[in-house]
């Protein structure tokens, strides 16, 4: 599988279409291969469901019989198209955007062509996940994960670091945008690199509450998911230390919301982890469910 070199990390410092960094991301494609692509994504505008397969088959279609110079020079030229949709787009470019970006990664993670560049595209994420919009975080945050399966040192340091900044996050920001993009980020690094995921779980568990009492409905969901996979993942592990972990923190936290009677939405919050906890962690909370009920 191809090492690739990796950039900042994709929740760091905000990137804007005048940052230096991404106004000098486009390369230089010969005028054919620009008119080519240009008349792909023509094709596929009206279409944004079916843009990754029909990306991935456009590849595989140019990669036949095809030097490795030219073939480069078409996926700068649609890397190029991306940075277009992603920065100076409206909702639907961004939209189109994203799902071609999901095309590339695929092709790469099957065919491994080495021209990819992944962190052009790490950046393009990061602008997606300085949004309102929760199916557009949703989107990019799936690609997120594709990109971390590539194999090597790379995918590591990548994983490391956006745990890290998503916590960050969790911590310290009060934005609740911000907050959905953070469990949305940890809930698809958890399913996709749960090797790098698990070595953070303990303090997953404890910074995993600021989203599940957070004042927005969407942002608790999104917590209960993310909480739900690295519950899965703790499930594949073998040790005591597992179900002490969520028993110190997640489940007496849930059942001190609980007694105290706090807001709703802390109430509701508390209520999401003890379902996740029954579905994941069913040994610990067999004995547990008429203490919970007791308390509602």
């Amino acid at each position: 599988m191809s090492k690739f070199l990796v950039g900042k990390s994709l929740l760091g410092r905000s990137i804007t279409s005048t940052h230096p960094q991404l106004m000098h991301s486009r390369e230089s494609v010969g005028a054919e291969d620009l008119d080519k692509v240009t008349g792909f994504f023509r094709e596929i505008r009206g279409n944004i469901e079916t843009a990754s397969s029909n990306v991935q088959l456009f590849l595989v279609q140019n990669s036949k019989d095809s030097s490795p110079e030219y073939f480069q020079s078409i996926v700068s030229s649609i890397t190029n198209e991306i940075f277009t949709l992603t920065n100076q787009g409206d909702s639907n470019d961004k939209l189109l955007g994203i799902h071609v970006m999901d095309g590339l990664v695929e092709f790469e993670l099957e065919h491994s062509s080495n021209a990819l560049k992944i962190t052009r595209l790490s950046n393009y994420i990061t602008q997606l996940l300085e949004t309102e919009d929760i199916e557009l975080m949703k989107l990019a945050t799936s690609v997120l994960g594709k990109l971390v399966r590539f194999e090597g040192s790379v995918s590591a340091e990548i994983v490391d670091s956006e745990i890290r900044e998503t916590f960050g996050w969790l911590k310290d920001n009060t934005d609740e945008y911000k907050k959905q993009a953070a469990v949305l980020v940890l809930r698809s690094l958890a399913i996709n690199a749960p090797s790098q995921f698990y070595v953070h779980v303990f303090d997953f568990f404890r910074t995993i509450w600021s989203a599940l009492i957070a004042s927005k409905v969407e942002t608790r969901e999104c917590a209960a998911d993310s909480l739900r996979a690295a519950l899965e993942l703790t499930a594949t592990r073998k040790g005591r230390s597992r179900l002490q972990w969520i028993d110190n923190i997640v489940w007496q936290e849930a059942i001190r919301i609980l007694k105290r009677q706090q807001s709703s939405d802390q109430l509701h919050g508390a209520l999401l982890a003890v379902r996740e906890l029954i579905g994941s962690a069913k040994e610990l909370m067999n004995s547990r469910v008429k203490e919970v009920a007791n308390n509602v």
